[in-house]
């Protein structure tokens, strides 16, 4: 079977087989059905690029490490069937198949893969490699693929076994005698111990060198700040000088510099201060195109910061007062109301209609938004959400 031209969709009913098949730098695997009158059908191809590390596994780990990612990666189609694999390695026969399903005659990190298809209801073959279609597949690896590790614990064991400072730090910790150059891991001996072959400092992995930028970028998915990041890596990491290498990455994100802006300094003022809650109401409008009618009344307690979003029609100070009023039906009424000197704001009709009603207007520092703070902190969260995903 080393070709197979219709494509088709997925049917349960009837025979599934998979083809797998490993190259020095890559895996391959591909899905196929036979309808009843025994005319076969792709269904799927897949690929992966194989890590450094993954490449210097033996041949028979990456026939057998083959299998098992292709099958986790059509886990969807194949789970509550029965299917057949076919691989080109006949090791992968006693791995695998039969009584050694349960890996008695497996290497120990096949074995550990072996476990992993228990849920799954197959029968393994082998196949001559030039009738294998996955073949082709394994070796057709784009330079752009991403070779992102399948046992990640073992590529972080790997990482760790080959890392020469890390390597010193086990000497030193057996014999006492520690390096100058190790003076960042000494003063911390006390807390150091070592679980082949990952080392810890309490209950956190001291990272090797090769995975501590990896770290980083993962904490800072969804581009959070400086402070989340380190947060998310002193929960399971550590290593020297990790705070500062988290924050000269992070001062560095392409993304996050595009998003952020620099606040300049507030001119000292004299600000009454909230003594409970709904006492000061800061209010501000936010325009964010796409959404609705891109109008929105943004209300912010001075002193619980509990934040209240309206959508507007239109900016003008009747809708305005509509829409505060409905919050004030809600909560009362404050006894400061604090803007910034937006038109609204400033009309008359918007001052008149709140004083009638014992309700202070307060404005901010002109070109200073910062003076109306707690508003404009939470304009800037949502509109570097927005901008966030939307990059």
């Amino acid at each position: 079977m080393n070709s197979i031209e219709k494509l088709g969709y997925f049917n349960y009913k009837d025979r599934t087989e998979l083809f797998v098949d490993a190259s020095p730098f890559g895996l391959g695997a591909v899905l196929a059905q036979f309808n009843t009158a025994g005319v076969p059908r792709i269904i799927a191809c897949i690929s992966k690029s194989l890590t450094v590390t993954e490449r210097r596994y033996p041949r028979n780990q990456k026939e057998a490490l083959a299998i098992v990612w292709a099958v986790e990666r059509f886990k969807y189609y194949l789970t509550s069937i029965n299917f057949t694999i076919w691989t080109d390695s006949t090791a992968n026969m006693f791995i695998f198949g039969g009584q050694f399903r349960s890996g008695k005659r497996s290497i120990t990190r096949a074995e550990s893969w072996a476990l992993r298809l228990q849920p799954f209801n197959f029968q393994i073959r082998c196949v001559p490699g030039v009738r294998n279609i996955a073949d082709v597949v394994s070796r057709l690896i784009s330079k752009c693929q991403a070779d992102e590790p399948f046992d990640k614990d073992e590529e972080e064991h790997m990482a760790s076994e080959e890392d020469k400072e890390l390597a010193e730090v086990r000497r030193s910790i057996e014999t006492g005698k520690w390096p100058r150059h190790l003076s960042r891991y000494e003063c911390l001996e006390k807390q150091l111990r070592t679980l082949d072959p990952l080392d810890f400092k309490d209950n956190l992995i001291v990272l090797p060198i090769l995975l501590r930028k990896k770290a980083i970028e993962t904490s800072h998915e969804g581009h959070v700040g400086c402070g989340a990041t380190k947060r998310i890596l002193r929960e399971h990491f550590w290593w020297p000088n990790m705070s500062k290498e988290a924050q000269e990455f992070v001062s560095s994100c392409a993304t996050c510099l595009a998003i952020s802006r620099r606040n300049p300094p507030v001119p000292l003022c004299s600000r009454q201060l909230s003594e409970g809650p709904w006492e000061i109401l800061q209010v501000d409008f936010l325009s964010l195109q796409g959404c609705g009618s891109g109008h929105f009344l943004i209300c912010v307690d001075n002193y619980s910061r509990y934040l209240h979003v309206v959508q507007l029609k239109s900016t003008d100070a009747k809708s305005t007062n509509t829409a505060l009023c409905n919050i004030f039906k809600l909560w009362g009424l404050p006894d400061v109301i604090q803007s910034d000197n937006g038109p609204p704001f400033k009309s008359k009709e918007f001052t008149d209609f709140w004083d009638k009603k014992g309700v202070k207007i307060h404005k901010s520092i002109p070109l200073s938004a910062q003076s109306n703070g707690a508003v404009e902190r939470q304009n800037q969260g949502i509109g570097n959400f927005r901008g966030k995903n939307r990059i």
